[in-house]
């Protein structure tokens, strides 16, 4: 039990990564979209849900990645490229579906989540580490 609790960033980070990849292929497919726009309008439209999903996924994205190569900062300075490889590449496939298109302003919100949540994720950090030094009380 105790190594699912420990795991449980890495648990959220492939749960919410795999739930975004089956909501953009549905998209693509053009089924749910009711419900997916129901969940956009939900969030506060699409560059919204844009900006929140990708902070959620690099917070999680860099805590994950820290308990196994020990660093915060390493652990963004790998997780960020890849997961703006990632949000780039499907913003960019988009182009080729029948019923979505590119957009700049989806990439930028995207991206800014992308930076908002690794930025996030190593303000934590310092915080926790200036409390267990005793430096902050």
């Amino acid at each position: 039990m105790s190594s699912v609790i420990r795991s449980w960033p890495l648990i959220a980070f492939v749960l919410l990564a795999s739930l975004l990849v089956v909501m953009s292929s549905l998209h693509s497919m053009n089924l749910f979209v009711p419900e997916l726009k129901a969940l956009e309008r939900a969030i506060g439209g699409d560059k919204n849900m844009h900006l929140v999903m990708s902070s959620l996924l690099a917070f999680l994205g860099c805590m994950s990645a820290s308990r196994y190569v020990r660093s915060a900062y390493f652990s963004v300075v790998v997780v960020l490229p890849l997961l703006a490889l990632a949000l780039a590449a499907d913003e960019v496939l988009q182009r080729f579906s029948a019923v979505r298109s590119f957009d700049w302003q989806d990439l930028k919100a995207g991206l800014l989540g992308i930076i908002f949540g690794g930025a996030s994720y190593l303000i934590v950090c310092i915080i926790s580490r200036l409390l267990r030094s005793g430096r902050i009380a």
